[in-house]
């Protein structure tokens, strides 16, 4: 990668001060609703749930109506040839949730401020990852991408420990002119998360161009190819759903937060360092993974990832030291990341012109499916045992170390339909 594209660059930044604001929710709302401020009494205990899975439930919404409704808008981005609305809108759905989140007080009014979040990420990011598509070259698809990915990923850092620090004090005095009030931790970090979106609409608004590429309005068909010529899988559907696999691995540990705490006897604030602890990993890494894709080929690394994922994962359900604990989460992160970039290029190189949107969302929806899946996964097995999520999410790198040898192959002709 030579000089870095600008338009590139500026969309990341606004990209990153989205991701704060995500950040922040990725640890405030499993501590909001189980601080009480929250009603979890609505006659659903009647049915067994502990509070383990209904904090896996309110994380997971989010990436679930995402995840579903994600290759439509990146389609629709294709066929209206207009990204930054679609970027500007989804964004302005998950800023104007945060600000709405003080005055519900139902565990129901949580999930559907999520879904309408989750809404919000799935117009936004198939058009942002589109943008990026469009603005590169084959040849440095991968670094533009990491690059991309990297500075955006960077919020994933910055929220939670902003969380953290916020979560930590409170109630926070508020000077106002007829005397001073005060509000509450969650109130102030929910008001934090919304105006940082806020900031990342504006900069969209003011300083990302529109791309210049006309957009395919021919193929109008969201149809995903499933069985290659090959072998089984076509690459597309391969690549989608290992980093399916990969991905619900991120959040495991997220629902089952006050286990992890007492066990490792920790704060609140050591487990959003341990959080963090993976997305540094994922940042550092993103960058060099792209470019030594483009140099070396994209297999290669999904196949570096997926295989160092499997210990990284395993050895989580052992460890009994906060120290420890950041450094399988770095090991953890570092595998994501160098299986992450090359996939994303992978896909921008099977794609049509003018059809990044929908190609680059199978990876965008099957990425945000597994972390939707992951919180999910470990409240029902943390209710089990607390080392179950982490082995069956060791499992699950496995399988998808064996999709990457079989199945991730690219075909002798990269224009092949999806």
């Amino acid at each position: 990668m030579g000089v870095i594209d600008r338009r590139i660059l500026v969309l990341a930044l606004a990209r990153f001060a989205d991701t704060i604001g995500n950040g922040i929710l990725v640890v405030l709302i499993p501590a909001y609703l189980t601080s009480g401020f929250v009603s979890l009494s609505f006659n659903i205990f009647e049915f067994g749930f502990t509070e383990a899975t209904l904090v896996g439930v309110g994380v997971s919404t989010y990436a679930l109506v995402s995840a579903g409704t994600q290759r439509y808008a990146g389609r629709l981005s294709d066929w209206f040839a207009y990204r930054k609305g679609f970027v500007a809108l989804g964004l302005a759905l998950i800023g104007g949730a945060d600000f709405l989140y003080p005055f519900v007080g139902g565990f129901p009014g949580i999930v559907l401020l999520r879904a309408v979040q989750g809404l919000g990420a799935a117009l936004s990011l198939p058009a942002s990852m589109a943008i990026v598509n469009e603005f590169t070259k084959a040849g440095d698809r991968g670094g533009d991408i990491g690059l991309f990915n990297a500075v955006r990923l960077s919020g994933y850092v910055v929220g939670p420990l902003v969380a953290g620090g916020i979560l930590s004090g409170g109630p926070y005095a508020v000077p106002l002119s007829d005397g001073a009030t005060s509000v509450s931790r969650f109130a102030l970090a929910f008001v934090v998360a919304g105006s940082v979106v806020a900031v990342s609409i504006l900069l969209v608004a003011l300083f990302v161009p529109e791309p210049d590429e006309q957009m395919s309005r021919e193929r109008s068909s969201l149809s995903l190819r499933v069985f290659g010529n090959q072998q089984l899988f076509h690459p597309i559907f391969a690549l989608g759903a290992t980093t399916f696999l990969l991905s619900v691995t991120v959040d495991l540990f997220v629902p089952i937060q006050r286990l992890v705490n007492q066990r490792l006897g920790q704060s609140q604030a050591m487990f959003s360092a341990e959080y963090a602890a993976l997305m540094i990993a994922v940042i550092v890494l993103l960058i060099p993974a792209g470019k030594a894709s483009d140099r070396f080929g994209r297999r290669v690394f999904i196949l570096a990832g997926a295989a160092a994922l499997t210990p990284a994962v395993f050895v989580q359900a052992y460890i009994t030291s906060p120290v420890l604990m950041v450094a399988a989460r770095v090991l953890q992160g570092g595998a994501l990341a160098i299986a992450f970039s090359p996939s994303l290029a992978f896909a921008g190189d099977l794609a049509n012109a003018g059809e990044s949107g929908s190609w680059l969302a199978i990876i965008t929806t099957t990425y945000g499916l597994g972390r939707a899946c992951g919180p999910l996964v470990g409240g029902v097995l943390g209710d089990i045992s607390y080392q179950l999520p982490f082995f069956v999410g060791s499992v699950l790198a496995l399988v998808a170390l064996g999709l990457v040898v079989t199945q991730v192959k690219k075909p002798a002709n990269s224009a092949d339909t999806v």
